[in-house]
């Protein structure tokens, strides 16, 4: 599973979905902005952030308290957000046919996957990988570019285990759409680092823990943190290597998805991990959100965050100490992926962020992070698909459900209620079967 601020994404989804919110945080974007997670969907351009919104604007969400209607001021990420805006200036253009298209699409093109992280969102390794044909990766990249997003990111499952891998991102960047990598580097070698960073805008490699006995009892699988710091001291040395023959290599970052396994060793990747890298330009860490395996009861009481714990992480003096702490110059971002829940308040206020989630099989996610697809790109006209998409944010169990939502409590049980709903007949019956969560 990769952490995207991927899990799997979560890519941790979600890491992507920072992406679109965290907008210029590489180095190769230049420009300030004032709102965004990998994951797994979170880094676009300014460009998509002057067309997309039309003017940059204050993000918001709703105070997690009893109250419906409460605002209050909320750190994301780097950034301090405070008083509600004034609701004539959301409706007059900021987000204007802000859903009409996808901004970004999380891809995970496989289920299979070498690791067993006992977080995965999409539980790949444990389920059918549902490995495309090389006919159905070009298919499905050409249906992707017909809807030109800003950004496409690659997660799965092990992007790496998929041929054709390459040739897709070179597709899609000739298109002019940025390519993101997201994988746990469990596969990664020379040849497959010199061709990620030829063909990626960011590779980001997903770490979990900043110990052996940490990272690998998260992953399931022994020497799984070996394996993850050989593939980013390859990259970091073929990214070097790169730049002396005159290629501008991708990015390279790390992505850690925050859970009470690891809280005590959020520092240690910047002390211990980041000084080992010096090519490395982010580490975003996502606070766990509870999708897939990791909306289990007995994960939800063991490790996932409480909101007192995400509140101080995400605090701007948190940040500050985090930056203070890290190599001079490396980018770190905190999310609590909150606004991937497609709460109906920012679904009606037109903040969420329009991400398209695509199974390996061309199947369309109607929400990332939870299950019940809409159709299939492979099948259907992938705009067709997307409008169904969005129409399902605001089904009248959708709203019911995730409308009094205030705490990351509640969002666990309100995302087992939404899986378990829309879920077909295979998907309920791999959901039964997951085992209960031992600490």
């Amino acid at each position: 599973m990769v952490s995207i601020s991927t899990s799997c994404f979560i890519v941790d989804l979600l890491s992507f979905s920072n992406r679109i919110h965290r907008l210029g945080s590489d180095r190769r974007i230049t420009g300030a902005v004032t709102s965004f997670r990998s994951s797994p969907f979170n880094r676009v351009s300014h460009a998509f952030h002057q067309s997309h919104f039309r003017r940059t604007a204050p993000v918001w969400r709703p105070q997690r308290s009893t109250q419906r209607n409460a605002r209050s001021p909320t750190a994301i990420g780097a950034v301090t957000v405070g008083s509600t805006p004034d609701q004539s200036a959301w409706r007059k253009g900021c987000f204007v046919d802000a859903y009409h298209r996808p901004a970004g699409i999380i891809w995970d093109i496989t289920y299979a996957c070498p690791l067993r992280c006992f977080h995965c969102y999409s539980e790949s390794g444990r389920r059918k990988a549902m490995h495309p044909t090389r006919e159905q990766l070009f298919r499905m990249t050409d249906a992707f570019i017909s809807l030109r997003p800003q950004e496409v990111a690659i997660a799965g499952g092990e992007p790496l285990l998929v041929d054709g891998l390459f040739d897709v991102a070179e597709r899609i960047s000739r298109a002019g759409i940025s390519v993101i990598l997201y994988t746990s580097g469990a596969l990664m070698d020379e040849d497959k680092a010199r061709e990620s960073l030829r063909h990626f805008r960011t590779v980001s490699v997903s770490m979990d823990g900043a110990t052996p006995e940490v990272h690998n009892r998260v992953r399931g699988r022994a020497r799984a943190f070996e394996r993850g710091m050989a593939a980013l001291e390859i990259l970091d040395e073929t990214s070097r290597q790169l730049k002396t023959e005159g290629t501008a290599p991708a990015t390279l970052g790390i992505e850690v998805s925050i859970m009470r396994s690891n809280l005590h060793q959020v520092e240690d990747f910047c002390t211990k991990i980041a000084p080992r890298f010096p090519e490395l330009r982010h580490l975003v860490y996502t606070v766990t959100m509870p999708a897939g395996l990791a909306n289990r009861a007995g994960f939800v009481e063991h490790e996932l965050l409480g909101d007192k714990e995400s509140q101080r992480l995400l605090g701007p003096e948190y940040l500050a100490r985090l930056r203070g702490l890290a190599p001079a110059g490396l980018d770190i971002r905190l999310d609590d992926h909150w606004r991937d829940m497609i709460h109906p308040d920012d679904v009606a206020g037109g903040r969420v962020m329009p991400i398209m989630h695509v199974r390996p099989d061309g199947g369309v996610h109607a929400m990332p992070i939870y299950e019940g697809t809409v159709g299939s790109v492979l099948d259907e006209p992938p705009l067709t698909v997307w409008e169904r998409a969005v129409a399902r944010w605001s089904d009248p169990f959708v709203v019911r459900t995730l409308g009094p939502v205030r705490t990351m409590r509640q969002w666990a049980e309100a995302a087992r209620a939404i899986d378990y709903h829309f879920a077909d007949a295979d998907d309920r019956a791999r959901i039964d079967r997951r085992p209960a969560f031992q600490p």
